[in-house]
């Protein structure tokens, strides 16, 4: 006999339908979203037109913590490179900018004597 994940004549949840628990987290981001950004965006008003500089301050600290959520620093951003190919010595070469030269290669620093 064969199982089945419902009985016979009850085919079980419509397809398209959203279950109760995935409903209320719509909610909830429909009031975050919506009526709390207005009250979040008045409370940013208010901090930034204060006259004391803290005030302003903690406005802009706020402002910032949030934007990054919607436009993450690139450094916070997972850069995980998967290879099997294994990097055998990184070399940094450093310009001082009042002696460079025109030609690139000419640095006067060598990779071997950066340990």
């Amino acid at each position: 006999m064969p199982t089945h994940k419902f009985l016979p004549g009850n085919p079980g949840k419509p397809k398209g339908v959203t279950n109760r628990r995935s409903q209320e987290w719509l909610q909830l981001r429909d009031q975050i979203v919506g009526y709390h950004s207005v009250k979040f965006n008045q409370v940013l008003c208010d901090l930034w037109d204060s006259p004391d500089m803290e005030d302003r301050i903690k406005g802009a600290m706020l402002y910032l913590q949030t934007l990054n959520y919607f436009q993450p620093k690139l450094s916070n951003v997972d850069h995980t490179v998967y290879s099997d190919d294994k990097i055998e010595k990184i070399v940094i070469e450093i310009i001082d900018p009042q002696n460079a030269s025109t030609d690139q290669g000419d640095t006067g620093i060598s990779p071997d004597s950066i340990e």
